[in-house]
C-alpha cells in the first residue's frame, strides 16, 4: 500500500508541504460533508416538516458532519488542540450541534397545533 501512495498518480489526495507527508484534501471532505447535507435537507423540505425543524436539521447535522471532518484537519499552529484532543473547530462544531438540539426542542414544543 505504501508503494501505491508513494507513486506520482496518487500526489492529488495530498499537498507535501516538503516534509515528505501527504496531507488530506480536508476542504475537499468538508464540500463532500456539505452536498450530502444538502441532500438530506432537501429530503426533509419535501416532506413538509413543522416549522423550524428544517433549521434544527441543519445546524445538528453541520455541526456532526463538521466534527467528523475536523479530524482530518491539523489544528492551528496558534491555537493546537484546547481540550484534550479536541481542537477549537471541533468544541465550536458540539456547540452549533447543541444549539440545533435546542431550536429543535422550542419548534416541536411551540407547534404542537401544526
Amino acid at each position: 500500500m505504501g508503494r501505491v501512495i508513494q507513486n506520482e498518480s496518487w500526489q492529488w489526495l495530498g499537498v507535501d508541504f516538503g516534509d515528505g507527508l501527504l496531507r488530506y484534501p480536508s476542504p475537499l471532505f468538508q464540500s463532500i460533508a456539505l452536498l450530502v447535507n444538502f441532500l438530506i435537507l432537501l429530503f426533509i423540505f419535501n416532506q413538509k416538516p413543522k416549522p423550524g425543524t428544517l433549521l434544527a436539521s441543519y445546524l445538528m447535522m453541520n455541526g456532526g458532519f463538521r466534527l467528523v471532518t475536523e479530524l482530518f484537519r491539523e489544528p492551528d499552529t496558534q491555537i493546537g488542540f484546547l481540550i484534550g484532543h479536541l481542537t477549537l473547530g471541533q468544541i465550536l462544531s458540539v456547540g452549533v450541534m447543541g444549539v440545533g438540539v435546542c431550536t429543535l426542542g422550542f419548534s416541536l414544543k411551540f407547534n404542537k397545533s401544526t
